[in-house]
């Protein structure tokens, strides 16, 4: 396999590597394909070079595999295998072929022109279904966090289906003043940055920012550095998701639910969130959701198929 320039194509264990799709501070995705199946989509998921072998970004990549691997659900990527070339970690994850609900949200901020609300509501909708998936999956005795739910973690593929991605963060529920920072600032719960607790409640908070943020197209809590973002999770006053958005009023009561900073009021755990703005309704069907991706994001997705 040979690129435009006449140049081998590197290789990954048994996948011929295409081309980088994300890179973190620890890790990197990769776009390949099976040396069997060139035509075929993965994704590879490993540490970055100089990490590779440090024991607690092995262990992250463990966990991330267990968890995944653990939860069943259409609206979580899969797991496919794991792979050690020469002691180095690397999940192998189904490939979807789609745009994080992030670039669409900047899409839409750089078009001017807004995402139908009844697709925003599909995307939210699938999104919850995957979160509830996780927190009702059981890891000896323990349920599970996603512990960093943004826009960036939420894939909608050109198929009209969204997925929860990255479960790196993924731990069981932890009560008791043993919660600590781990996540992305904008997303994450007061009694997390207060160390009081991480709990399927926290995700829900989590959910919370990214409903209101997809919904009005606009930022919640990120400030002017990580000390103005922590301030406003804690302190900021929300505007109430229908201020000046009339058209958005029904499902303000359900957006705020989730945005409650006193823990004990807020929706117990996804299932009773996703509940919630079913009941509502108002959402699109997965093939508007599929025209939207194609329409603001077709020609990035062909690129990357021509890799």
């Amino acid at each position: 396999m040979r690129t435009d320039s006449g140049s081998p194509l590197p290789t990954l264990a048994s996948y011929i590597v295409r081309g980088r799709l994300a890179t973190g501070g620890v890790g990197e995705l990769l776009l390949a394909s099976p040396l069997e199946n060139p035509s075929a989509r993965v994704v590879l998921k490993r540490a970055l070079p100089h990490l590779a072998h440090e024991v607690e970004v092995r262990e992250g990549l463990l966990s991330e595999a267990r968890w995944t691997r653990t939860v069943q659900s259409p609206h979580v990527v899969r797991l496919l295998e794991v792979l050690a070339p020469q002691g180095e970690l690397v999940l192998v994850l189904e490939y979807i072929h789609g745009v994080s609900l992030a670039y669409l949200l900047e899409a839409e901020a750089h078009r001017g022109e807004p995402i139908p609300v009844g697709v925003k509501l599909r995307i939210l909708l699938d999104a919850l279904a995957g979160l509830a998936a996780l927190h009702e999956t059981s890891v000896e005795g323990r349920v599970l966090l996603h512990g960093d739910l943004t826009p960036s973690n939420i894939v909608v593929g050109l198929d009209g289906v969204t997925r929860l991605c990255d479960l790196g963060l993924a731990i069981p529920e932890r009560t008791g003043g043993t919660a600590e920072f781990r996540g992305t600032a904008a997303y994450t719960a007061p009694e997390v940055w207060q160390r009081i607790e991480q709990t399927r409640r926290s995700d829900v908070f989590s959910a919370g920012i990214v409903l209101w943020e997809t919904l009005r197209g606009e930022r919640l809590f990120r400030g002017d550095g990580f000390l103005a973002t922590l301030q406003n999770v804690l302190e900021a006053p929300i505007p109430p998701l229908d201020q000046g958005r009339p058209e958005l009023a029904p499902w303000a009561p359900t957006v705020h639910a989730a945005l409650q900073r006193d823990v004990s009021r807020r929706p117990p755990f996804a299932r009773a969130l996703l509940d919630l703005l079913q009941t509502v309704g108002g959402a699109a069907p997965g093939e508007e959701v599929s025209h939207v991706v194609k329409e603001w994001a077709g020609e990035i997705l062909r690129k990357r198929w021509r890799e």
